[in-house]
């Protein structure tokens, strides 16, 4: 994860999702949790780049 002031973003791939990794994992946790509010979401091929804001 890379962090930029308020805001980090979170960069994927389509593996990412069917292989259920670490990275996967921990996302959904912190989205589970309450803890990030997704900002924008944005594709590039098989990639997806997450920007969000921690909460709190």
């Amino acid at each position: 994860m890379q962090y930029d002031g308020i805001f980090e973003s979170l960069t994927v791939s389509r593996d990412d999702f069917a292989e259920k990794s670490p990275t996967f994992t921990q996302m959904k946790s912190l989205i589970d949790a309450v803890d990030v509010k997704i900002v924008h979401i944005k594709r590039n091929r098989d990639r997806l780049t997450i920007i969000f804001r921690k909460i709190g």
